[in-house]
């Protein structure tokens, strides 16, 4: 593979995070672990469809100015899930209550095909906000993105 014909189109940090890079040449996009491994190389297509398959399904589960959640292995919940129950876990935050609430709260707000990310992302700020910066009795709460990505549309 020539270096030129690559391209780095997402680049992560810290242990285990994720590279994404573009061979223009092969139309094929390759991943990198830090920490891990290398992930084999799979077609521009068949990439950018599974990655939409995940943000619909909300095995990638975004929000306004946070890390986005690898979901993948949190299976969906059989019922409606009541606030008290996941306020009231004593594990740290990110359990598969939590994922499953948050999916539950931007599919009650029209996710994925009308939804309004503005009002469900202020639900779960409230929601997050007496879990505190990791101050809370749970421990951290879900991360926010860096303070410089705040105001680019990309958050």
């Amino acid at each position: 593979m020539d270096p030129s014909d690559v391209v780095c189109i997402a680049v992560g940090h810290e242990s285990f995070s994720r590279e994404l890079w573009l061979n223009v040449r092969d139309c094929e996009i390759f991943g990198d672990f830090h920490g891990g491994d290398m992930l084999d190389a799979v077609p521009v297509e068949q990439f950018f469809d599974r990655l939409k398959e995940q943000y619909e399904t909300l095995k990638l589960t975004t929000g306004r100015c946070r890390i986005t959640i690898e979901a993948e292995k949190v299976p969906e919940h059989g019922g409606r899930i009541i606030k008290e129950e996941v306020t009231e876990q004593t594990e740290e935050w990110e359990t598969d209550l939590d994922v499953q609430y948050v999916r539950q709260i931007y599919r009650d707000h029209g996710w994925p095909g009308s939804s309004d990310m503005e009002t469900a992302s202020g639900a779960i700020d409230k929601w997050l906000e007496p879990l505190g910066g990791g101050e809370g009795p749970r421990g951290l709460a879900w991360q926010q993105s860096p303070s410089d990505w705040d105001e680019t549309r990309w958050t």
